[in-house]
């Protein structure tokens, strides 16, 4: 027998049938948020907005295995008057199943029912029964539960009894509030109705109240002891958090179900699915594949992202740019739904038999293969991996490129595919402010453009714009190599380092120290004073300054040297000057933190001394600290001054001219 999942409502778990929790399981232990959250969704939708055919609230996932062996069933049944032998070991869902049993005995005493009235009146239906293999007495006292056998004897009654007292208060309080933001009857009468009418609710039936469902997902048993000991291990994974019973797992048993597969492929088939999704999947945990096509630090299983793509683009044919924004964010608010992607896939294939289910688990399996195909396609490309890497980093929707990218001709050619790439790039460079400046020379107007967004102000915008900076010049060196027509190269080297630029947390950084402001006591004035007279004794001295220093230091007078050391250097410029482009680049947050608001030639030293140490800095970053921007013969490194920042603004515009936003005239080249 194999592993089996499938949709299963409430209503059909009312037969009869007995859970068997397992001594390595703790007893039940859900608190008060725990149970009023359960009852606040169950009963929001169902007194929500009018339901679809089928429509349904999805609870988390129940993993059960059926025991076979007839002497260990005849035991567990032991007591229990009931119509079913279907007994079930539990190995995670205890807790929300008993919760449903104690909100349901809680509705049944409300409406006075015994078992009898709800055979007669709810079509045979038969409440479900939990044993437990070592807590008999808690078996008994669920059994019995209801308002006159509340107990806190011992701490299974104790939280039994505490999950029907709050059902009760939550009926009298919390639902009416409820009730009230759906203008329905907050009557307690009408409120316990619903909810029951929820529970009652069979899969498939077309009721204004939906039905609520479990994901049923079985293990496969023979009865043996490996059968056991496989339960004993799956429950182990899932709650020492060694793994997450994710959409992605449960969608795979969906896929690998051998019904999907006729008698004689059945083994080849199974195996080529099972091998391609281990491959996608590892690929996918390659970080420098993940973080080209996601900005999300970690997920457990990586491959959720193919069946979330596929499930934002479903169905959209042509690309009208506003239409797929906002179908895109429509289906990403839906993601929210509790296992809202394995329910989609399970809908696909829900009713379908023999080749009509043969053949949607291929045509959908290929969807799957076609789209990783596609993104595998972009990552081999430096290019295209550098593009879509920096609109993923800029939180733009995978799905919305992948839409654009199908919606081109055939005929499409690359640089037409690239073209669409650049435009969005330039729509995420929009906010980098540029005005233009008439210069007047030699009785001629030109005019220049200058980058003009403020750090403080603007600092998403800057932020992109430096980390495309940084990209750009990978593609640079891309294009140079290229014209020269050899194709022997390693074209990895090309691509930008998204996995590091996650991992360490890249931030604007002051080249020109910001402020000082931070230094508030004595000792630390006196700490950045004694750094910085380290870095300045070859400083040529045109006014005496380093005396007036020395004067102010056998003072302790730490607040006037600050201001003369900054002269000295020449980093006084304004506020406006500092917080411009031009004294702006990135640096990974260790790095930046590790030198604060150190002169440019301690910072130029300690990043020196990171890069020597294999620390990743930026390439127009390390450009920055080389002083590259700098023509002279002999690059003062003490100092980065109004000429420094002019330069390296001119390089930042010219070189990303024709992915910024602004008015030209005549412009004149920087």
């Amino acid at each position: 027998m194999e592993n089996n999942i499938q949709l299963i409502s409430i209503a059909e778990l009312l037969d009869g049938r007995t859970f068997y929790i397992p001594s390595y399981q703790r007893g039940y232990r859900w608190t008060t948020k725990e149970v009023t959250d359960l009852l606040s969704d169950l009963y929001s939708f169902t007194i929500g907005s009018k339901k679809n055919d089928g429509e349904f609230y999805c609870l988390q996932p129940i993993i059960v295995q059926k025991i076979e062996d007839e002497s260990i069933v005849s035991a567990v049944l032991e007591g229990i008057d009931t119509s079913s032998r279907d007994v079930w070991e539990v190995i995670d869902g205890q807790q929300r199943l008993t919760s449903i049993y104690i909100l349901y005995k809680y509705l049944l005493e409300k409406k006075g029912w015994d078992k009898e009235r709800l055979k007669e009146d709810e079509d045979g239906k038969e409440l479900f029964h939990i044993r437990y293999e070592t807590r008999t007495e808690s078996a008994t006292f669920l059994e019995n539960l209801g308002k006159d056998t509340l107990s806190d004897d011992n701490v299974d009654f104790s939280h039994m009894s505490d999950a029907y007292r709050i059902s009760e208060s939550w009926v009298k309080e919390d639902a009416k509030k409820i009730s009230d933001r759906y203008r329905r009857s907050g009557s307690a009468g009408s409120i316990q109705d619903a909810l029951f009418k929820l529970l009652n609710c069979k899969r498939g039936l077309v009721e204004d109240s939906g039905s609520a469902q479990f994901i049923w997902y079985e293990l496969s048993s023979d009865g043996s002891e490996a059968s056991k000991q496989k339960a004993i291990s799956e429950f182990l994974k899932i709650n020492t958090g060694k793994i997450e019973l994710t959409d992605a797992e449960l969608i795979k048993a969906l896929f690998l179900q051998k019904r999907n597969f006729l008698s004689a492929e059945r083994e080849s088939k199974q195996l080529e699915i099972a091998m391609q999704w281990e491959s996608i999947e590892n690929t996918l945990h390659k970080d420098d594949f993940w973080y080209f096509i996601s900005s999300k630090r970690s997920r457990p299983n990586r491959i959720d992202e193919i069946f979330e793509l596929i499930f934002k683009t479903d169905g959209v044919k042509e690309f009208h740019e506003k239409i797929v924004d906002q179908n895109i964010l429509q289906r990403q608010l839906q993601l929210s739904e509790k296992n809202k992607i394995f329910r989609y896939y399970y809908q696909k294939f829900d009713g379908l038999q023999g080749e009509e289910l043969q053949n949607a688990i291929k045509r959908e399996w290929d969807k799957v293969v076609m789209v990783f195909r596609t993104l595998e396609d972009w990552y081999e490309d430096p290019r295209m991996y550098n593009y879509v890497g920096f609109l993923s980093q800029c939180k733009i929707d995978i799905a919305k490129l992948y839409i654009k990218y199908f919606s081109l001709p055939e005929s499409a050619t690359k640089h037409e595919i690239e073209d669409f790439f650049v435009e969005q790039i330039k729509k995420q460079l929009e906010g980098v402010k540029i005005e233009a400046i008439d210069i007047e020379k030699d009785d001629e107007v030109t005019t220049e453009y200058r980058i003009v967004s403020q750090y403080g102000k603007d600092s998403g915008a800057i932020f992109n714009l430096l980390l495309f900076l940084n990209i750009n010049q990978k593609n640079k060196e891309l294009t140079s190599i290229q014209k020269e027509k050899d194709y022997s190269f390693n074209t990895s080297i090309y691509k930008f380092p998204f996995d590091i630029f996650v991992s360490q947390s890249w931030n604007i950084e002051h080249i020109d120290s910001y402020t000082t402001n931070a230094l508030m006591s004595s000792q630390e004035q006196k700490e950045w004073i004694d750094n910085a007279l380290k870095e300045i004794n070859e400083i040529p001295d045109k006014n005496s300054t380093k005396s007036r220093i020395d004067a102010f230091y056998k003072d302790g007078n730490y607040k006037e040297i600050i201001p003369l050391i900054q002269e000295l250097v020449e980093e006084d410029a304004d506020e406006d000057q500092k917080n411009s482009i031009g004294n702006l680049t990135l640096l990974d947050e260790k790095t930046n933190k590790s030198y604060g608001n150190s002169l440019f030639c301690q910072k130029n030293r300690i990043i020196r001394e990171r890069i020597t140490r294999g620390t990743f800095v930026p390439a127009s970053t390390s450009m920055v600290f080389n002083k590259d921007f700098d023509t002279s013969t002999n690059r003062n490194f003490f100092k980065w001054g109004a000429d420094d920042k002019k330069a390296y603004h001119d390089y930042i515009f010219n070189e990303l001219k024709t992915f910024l936003t602004f008015d030209e005239k005549d412009i004149q080249l920087l």
